[in-house]
């Protein structure tokens, strides 16, 4: 597979109502924007959590460099900022293929990852209510699909208060653990 060029990558959409660009989405506490060069260190801290594959510097930098090249308004890669603009996460829509390369057949899997720091206090609901509300604005999605390992209660629960609902399907990763399935109509 050829990875598009920048030239070939769709252009933020504007909201016509406000001017709001679609590749920013505010909350009370949070924005949700693009990742930035030096966002490493804080990427860094956003996936230490050891049930994560911590990112060395340059896999920060590599990812830092695919979300901007890849992000646009249907499949966004959002960095998700405190009110004073420090990186605390990260919120994405993606598609993703099965062993075989038939996408999910779910719709575009959202994916969430909030600093261990900052876990707890209500970001991640937050981050996935934006944008879930960004997807249903700019996304032309009908369904999203979100997953979580069988034992992380807390995942399962700013799913669950985010209108995601559990199809019954549950896989397994390459090192055993369980994943249970969930989507939400938009």
């Amino acid at each position: 597979m050829i990875a598009p060029t920048i030239d070939a990558l769709p252009r933020p959409l504007t909201d016509r109502m406000n001017g709001q660009a679609a590749n920013e989405v505010k909350t009370s506490r949070l924005s949700l924007q693009g990742l930035r060069a030096g966002d490493v260190p804080d990427l860094m801290q956003v996936f230490s959590d050891k049930r994560l594959m911590p990112l060395s510097e340059a896999e920060a930098a590599a990812y830092i460099e695919r979300a901007r090249l890849h992000s646009g308004a249907r499949y966004p890669i959002f960095g998700v900022r405190t009110e004073d603009g420090r990186l605390i996460g990260v919120v994405s829509l993606a598609r993703y293929a099965d062993a075989q390369g038939r996408l999910n057949m779910f719709g575009p899997s959202l994916g969430v990852s909030i600093a261990p720091e900052f876990q707890g206090m209500g970001y991640g609901r937050e981050a996935v209510k934006a944008l879930i509300r960004h997807a249903t604005r700019y996304g032309g999605h009908r369904i999203l699909h979100a997953a979580h390992h069988a034992g992380n209660a807390a995942a399962a629960r700013v799913l669950i208060r985010n209108g995601f609902l559990y199809t019954g399907r549950r896989t397994a990763e390459a090192d055993g653990a369980e994943v249970l399935h969930m989507i939400r109509l938009l």
